[in-house]
């Protein structure tokens, strides 16, 4: 009986061994499969390839893995699409200041251009001028930003003549647009520490943007008010605005 119980034994261990190689092996093929799997998709990731998502169908280990793989290559596309659009918006900007700046010359060239017309063109290539220098100061605002070296530089500025000064800069796309620019302002000074260039550029971008995306005739408010103790600029349009 203890031969025969001693055989068993063995026996039993042998096949416990067996099985226990077996599934090791089957979950190492398994494991490695999809390490493989979410190598391939890696890899592709890294060579700019960012239309294959990974694989997130497991709630293991492996899985919560390929749930923040995905969420980063979901973030990846993203700033890619901005990256393309905003390429395809500066070039665009780029090349309509470039081919009226053409345009303008040619007419110039023109010894048939009255002096009238001579002065409005060399107006126009000013503004086209002003324009790309614009665009080229956003530019390398934007390089600045991505790398955190954007500096402001604060001082007391009386937002009131701030508020004026770019009012008059828009006041022929104003005229152009057929619409009325509304100053609301306070009566006496309101001091504020700012970066007045910054401050200049954001209000412009503002009614820039309400000139460009409302119909004619569409009055434009730009105000100045003080609240609690903070300062408030505000660019408001009644075009139909946007959800």
């Amino acid at each position: 009986i203890l031969e025969w119980a001693t055989g068993r034994f063995y026996w039993a261990v042998l096949v416990a061994l067996i099985a226990a190689v077996g599934s090791g092996l089957f979950l190492a093929r398994r494991l490695t499969r999809r390490i493989g799997e979410l190598e391939v998709v890696a890899e592709r990731v890294a060579a700019g390839d960012l239309t294959t998502p990974f694989p997130t169908s497991t709630g293991d280990e492996f899985g919560n893995l390929g749930v923040a793989l995905e969420e980063m290559r979901s973030q990846l596309m993203e700033l890619d699409s901005a990256r393309k659009r905003f390429i395809a918006t500066a070039s665009h900007e780029l090349r309509t200041p470039l081919f009226s700046l053409g345009g303008f010359l040619e007419l110039l060239e023109d010894e048939d251009v009255s002096e009238a017309d001579r002065e409005r063109f060399i107006a126009h290539l000013r503004e086209q001028v002003t324009r790309m220098q614009t665009l080229a100061t956003d530019l390398l605002d934007l390089s600045r930003i991505d790398a955190g070296a954007l500096e402001l530089h604060e001082t007391s500025v009386d937002l009131r003549g701030l508020a004026r000064t770019v009012a008059t800069e828009f006041a022929p796309a104003i005229a152009d647009h057929s619409a009325h620019l509304e100053l609301r302002l306070p009566e006496a000074p309101l001091y504020a520490r700012c970066d007045p260039e910054r401050v200049t550029q954001v209000l412009r971008i503002l009614l820039a943007n309400a000139i460009a995306h409302t119909p004619a005739g569409t009055d434009i408010v730009l105000a100045v008010s003080l609240r609690g103790t903070r300062a408030r600029l505000s660019v408001v349009d009644y075009g139909p605005g946007i959800s």
